[in-house]
């Protein structure tokens, strides 16, 4: 797995609060880690910034208010899921709770900030981005089970095909947050076969990412949160 412990990482930032976005904006410009290379004060700007960024100059990772006046913040990340599918979008809000962590998640998240976490915390989870794709707590996860066990988890992941119990199992790993290397380890199969199963139950249950698939076994019953393995 990639070390990216000493490499920078351009951010992008999308926030409509002008003194919050200039002082995470001065925090990473003194950080040898980060590098600010987007910052914008509303969604039409960042969209036309994005586009005419070249390829090589894009952010690494986005970091987004999702409550907006400019557009939608969800229909914002999905518009920057589908034209840079690459690029993770961490949310980074105000509004913390479980229902827009939930709808975060199904809606590709790949990780979800209160504005009143440390900026260690925040480090830890842009760190955990970068290297695994998404990050998400103990604390979250425990917020998506509050969420799914009651009536709305209908409304979430549904699996039209059904998962196998080899499909299952690596669920449980995958939501043990063991990575592909890990899983294939302990279930005596190739990392390369662990990511064919990680890739079907994403079409399976039309999760955007590993934190889809949590959502998805939470809401299914198949896992259930336990703080010892964060």
């Amino acid at each position: 797995m990639k070390d990216t412990s000493n490499q920078i990482i351009r951010i992008a930032h999308i926030d409509e609060e002008l003194l919050f976005i200039e002082g995470m904006t001065l925090v990473f410009s003194h950080s040898s880690l980060f590098d600010p290379v987007i910052v914008a004060h509303n969604a039409p700007e960042f969209l036309e910034i994005l586009a005419s960024t070249r390829s090589e100059n894009l952010p690494e990772i986005i970091l987004m208010e999702i409550q907006l006046e400019s557009m939608d913040g969800f229909d914002l990340m999905r518009t920057i899921l589908r034209q840079f599918p690459s690029i993770p979008v961490i949310v980074l809000s105000s509004f913390y709770n479980k229902v827009l962590l939930t709808h975060a998640v199904k809606t590709g998240a790949a990780a979800f900030v209160s504005k009143d976490a440390s900026l260690d915390d925040l480090k830890t989870t842009i760190l955990g981005v970068k290297k695994e794709g998404s990050h998400y707590t103990s604390e979250n996860n425990e917020m998506l089970r509050a969420f799914l066990k009651g009536s709305a988890k209908s409304m979430y992941f549904k699996s039209a095909e059904k998962v196998s119990k080899r499909e299952i199992e690596i669920l449980q790993l995958i939501c043990q947050e063991h990575t592909n290397e890990e899983i294939a380890e302990k279930l005596f199969l190739s990392p390369r076969t662990i990511e064919g199963h990680r890739q079907r139950l994403c079409a399976k249950t039309g999760a955007k990412n590993v934190a889809g698939l949590v959502v998805y076994a939470i809401s299914n019953d198949f896992f259930t949160p336990d703080l010892k393995y964060y």
